[in-house]
């Protein structure tokens, strides 16, 4: 007799899947400020981290955190920085600034122990540069 395995059932199973695990991911935030019509992607991201000399006009686009896993080393997590900045259409993240943040790391339906862990955490702010944003 062969089962019929129905859609509800893929649902519940890629759930629970999905859910077993809880602090082992990058964890990306965006918040945004405005709508940015972008019709030409930038090339590159700077990054002016925070006290940094800011000589040009921008307009602020959004915030972003990005929060590491347990083995996040600070080069992963600027490059992490840096696709959101662009994926969002920004060609500059200033005032970015890194912190640490205590996290939990557990196994969900299992008698494994949770770990708490430091993590990195980088926050800065998505801008685009005024000569490059298109009206």
């Amino acid at each position: 007799m062969i089962k019929k395995i129905t859609i509800s059932s893929l649902l519940i199973l890629t759930i629970f899947i999905n859910s077993c695990s809880v602090g082992y991911s990058v964890d990306r935030t965006f918040t945004p400020l405005i709508t940015l019509n972008c019709e030409t992607m930038p090339e590159n991201v700077a990054l002016f981290f925070e006290g940094e000399k800011i000589d040009f006009e921008y307009e602020k686009i959004g915030l972003i955190e990005i929060q590491g896993q347990y083995s996040s080393t600070d080069a992963e997590l600027i490059e992490e920085v840096k696709k959101m900045a662009k994926s969002k259409c920004c060609d500059i993240v200033i005032n970015l600034k890194k912190s640490y943040v205590d996290r939990d790391k557990k196994l969900l339906f299992t008698d494994v122990p949770d770990e708490k862990y430091t993590s990195i955490v980088y926050n800065g702010i998505a801008v685009r540069k005024k000569s490059n944003i298109s009206n």
